[in-house]
């Protein structure tokens, strides 16, 4: 059984898959995600919703295939993730800032 991913794991290879071609099929990203659930959970819900992805719809072969493409959004979230992703302390204090309400040193966290 395959280790459980994160997040930003998921996210940077999700852009990445639409950046080799600047265009995905439903498809390509279905077989990242696993699932439609998943797929419509993490397209859908997050990343069309919020602006980082656009979609159409083409005729392939008598078929209509639908194509995602990033945003400049996209394109911003790929970079900051190509960058922060090699360095995890990076990520740790920016999850840190932004997810905390306020900030305690570790020692009160656990409370």
């Amino acid at each position: 059984m395959a280790l459980p991913r994160k997040p930003d794991k998921i996210c940077y290879q999700l852009l990445s898959t639409i950046n080799k071609k600047r265009k995905a099929s439903k498809w390509e990203l279905i077989k990242i995600l696993g699932n439609e659930t998943a797929f419509n959970r993490w397209v859908d819900d997050v990343l069309v919703k919020y602006g980082a992805l656009t979609f159409s719809k083409e005729k392939v072969g008598g078929k209509t295939v639908t194509y995602y493409m990033k945003t400049e959004k996209g394109e911003v979230l790929h970079r900051f993730l190509e960058k922060f992703l090699r360095d995890g302390k990076i990520m740790e204090l920016t999850s840190r800032i932004l997810f905390r309400k306020r900030l305690l040193p570790d020692r009160y966290t656990s409370l």
